[in-house]
């Protein structure tokens, strides 16, 4: 189904909700998955408080923010250090922005735009599903996709991660080259996505005629007929 759109004015567009469904879904499961776990700790640190002795409660080391992590120590979210979790997602934040966005590509292993404990969740999630390589690979995609829009929001706002010129531009390119799978996958909707489209356009074209004819093949890539009348 085509969506007719026809845009006027002459400020930059704004993103309502672009980055929302995927990082809240991502984020969703994150915390229902963590509860669970949290909960199944402290009922076992309950009935097994009594039982051990002060000599076996040994601290686990905490691991090298370089380190994957296995599931066993994922399953324990309680002992896992904020700091190691958050050094991990740091790392996987700043290299979501160098890694080339590729829908095509089927993910067995985990990227390094992606931290351990993302991975464990999401491969969680894709064991759901009879096709579980297939639905991994897509969450892994979208999450990729949603750090590298929040990177380049980030950028935009001055609020985030200073990149240069060329970095944004790559970025930004990146981005809008990968809406169409987003549509497509239904991770985002045709108007969130178009508004996407715009804003991405109004960082990467100054011209405007170039910009509204640039508008036009992104919409079309998405089902919607935009409108070349007016102008932004």
């Amino acid at each position: 189904m085509n969506e007719s759109m026809n845009e006027s004015g002459s400020s930059r567009p704004t993103v309502l909700g672009a980055p929302g469904y995927a990082a809240f879904f991502i984020m969703a499961v994150i915390v229902a998955l963590g509860l669970s776990f949290l909960a199944l700790h402290q009922w076992q640190e309950y009935q097994h408080r009594d039982q051990d002795s002060p000599a076996d409660r040994v601290a686990k080391p905490v691991p090298d923010a370089t380190e994957d992590l296995p599931l066993a120590d994922l399953e324990d979210l309680a002992a896992l250090d904020p700091a190691w979790v958050e050094a991990q997602q740091r790392l996987a934040a700043t290299e979501a922005g160098r890694a080339q966005l590729n829908d095509s590509e089927l993910i067995l292993q985990r990227p390094a735009y992606v931290s351990p404990v993302e991975w464990q969740v999401l491969k969680a999630v894709a064991a759901m599903q009879e096709d579980s390589e297939r639905e991994l690979t897509r969450l892994v995609h979208h999450l990729h996709f949603n750090k590298q829009l929040e990177l380049w929001q980030g950028s935009l706002s001055g609020q985030g991660e200073a990149l240069g010129p060329v970095e944004r531009t790559q970025l930004a390119m990146q981005i809008l080259d990968a809406i169409p799978a987003r549509v497509t996958n239904q991770e985002l909707d045709q108007g969130s996505a178009h508004r996407l489209q715009l804003a991405l356009l109004a960082d990467l074209v100054e011209d405007p005629e170039e910009r509204r004819l640039w508008a036009a093949e992104e919409a079309e890539r998405i089902g919607v007929t935009f409108s070349l009348e007016g102008g932004y």
